[in-house]
């Protein structure tokens, strides 16, 4: 099937030919208009002509995106397989960026719908596969525009048009009829009310950034990681179309740095490292065409660091010597053999020799002192004797001359 959507104007009014110059083709058959620069733009859709679902038979849907040049019109991907990709609007056609009034209209029987039921999207964007969708901050609202003819529900007003503003980028999804013709959609007419082009809003801005655990950046991209310590990586992204993080490790050199953590069935972080050798790796996450990249060295074991000068009080071994001199104080005379003995050495003490010469003289001294008054003492005794007893000899003998 085709959908003919055909377009008004000065110029189509003037000439059959001018309108069908300014045709494009779309995905199946579809034709759609392309707006004259120098007349007031009125697009018309007959929603009958919509293709169903090919993957479900319901019916379709008329995506009318605003694009600067026809040839930016979405591709519409519409399989039998509900597993293969797909837009979710089985029809496109591009208009020109602006503000319109939207109509619906129907012959008034119960063969047709009342009203065209759909939607508005602010924003879209196309993905790494080719599938057009709505974009981020898209702002998205529902509408139903009721034919002329239709009457109040619950005496309630029912909106007979809507007002739009269609940025390029911007979207209206309509839906189409039922299949084999149960229920006829009516032409949806679209008249440009602004005259006059509206400026693209800027595109938003995408970013793929590596993190750690608690999306804090690293500096410089870069980070260091201990042998055998583990790393949890998140990816930040935004304005992505696409969320398949795709995680990749190269390392520097033949040896294996990194390797990844699987962190079972509820992972903690995106993404989880393990630091297997020293060395240099690069881990690198991709998203939606943007690349980012974190490089993690992983530092040898620390070596053993060069004999250093003894400590006062230490020996070769870092102990105290065994020597018993309490103040652990090294001798002038001990060498070390690693490295030069920076100890100064011990402050100059009396020469203990000296003193004990000294010492034992003054005992000599003292024993000679003694000795001599003992011998004195002695002499006195035996002369007092002496004495004592020449005077009881000279007493005796005087008794014996009487």
């Amino acid at each position: 099937m085709t959908l003919m959507g055909t377009k008004t104007g000065l110029i189509g009014k003037l000439a059959a030919g001018a309108l069908a110059l300014a045709t494009i083709v779309g995905m199946a058959g579809f034709v759609g208009p392309t707006a004259s620069a120098v007349e007031t733009d009125t697009y018309t859709f007959d929603l009958s002509k919509v293709p169903v679902e090919a993957r479900s038979g319901l019916s379709g849907s008329l995506g009318i995106v605003a694009v600067n040049d026809p040839k930016d019109t979405p591709k519409a991907v519409n399989p039998t397989d509900d597993n293969q990709p797909h837009t979710v609007e089985t029809q496109y056609v591009g208009v020109k960026p602006g503000k319109y009034t939207v109509t619906y209209e129907a012959p008034e029987n119960s063969n047709y719908r009342m009203a065209a039921q759909g939607g508005f999207y602010a924003t879209s964007e196309t993905d790494e596969d080719g599938i057009f969708h709505a974009g981020p901050n898209h702002n998205y609202e529902s509408f139903s525009i009721y034919a002329s003819w239709a009457k109040p529900i619950d005496n309630k007003p029912l909106d007979k048009s809507k007002d739009v503003t269609l940025n390029a980028g911007a979207f209206l999804t309509v839906l189409g009829g039922l299949p084999n013709d149960t229920l006829k959609a009516g032409t949806l007419k679209l008249v440009r009310t602004d005259g006059g082009d509206t400026p693209n809003p800027p595109a938003p801005t995408k970013s793929l950034n590596i993190v750690g655990a608690d999306n804090k950046a690293f500096d410089n991209n870069a980070t260091t990681l201990k042998l055998n310590d583990e790393l949890k990586l998140n990816a930040k992204a935004e304005n992505l179309a696409s969320k398949d993080l795709k995680w990749t490790i190269t390392s520097e050199g033949a040896d294996k740095v990194l390797e990844a953590v699987d962190q079972g069935a509820n992972p903690t972080a995106d993404y989880q490292v393990k630091a297997l050798k020293a060395g240099k790796a690069t881990v690198t996450v991709t998203a939606d065409g943007l690349t980012a990249t974190l490089t993690v060295t992983v530092p040898a074991n620390e070596e053993t660091k060069p004999n250093e000068p003894n400590k006062p009080g230490t020996n070769d071994n870092g102990n105290k010597p065994n020597n018993g001199n309490n103040n652990g104080a090294v001798k002038p005379n001990d060498t070390n053999t690693n490295t030069p003995n920076t100890n100064k050495p011990a402050a100059s003490t009396p020469n203990t020799t000296t003193k004990d010469v000294k010492n034992n003289a003054k005992q000599d001294t003292k024993k000679s002192h003694l000795a001599t008054t003992g011998v004195n003492i002695a002499v006195g005794v035996v002369v007092m004797l002496a004495l004592f007893g020449a005077g009881a000899a000279l007493v005796l003998r005087k008794r014996a001359q009487r």
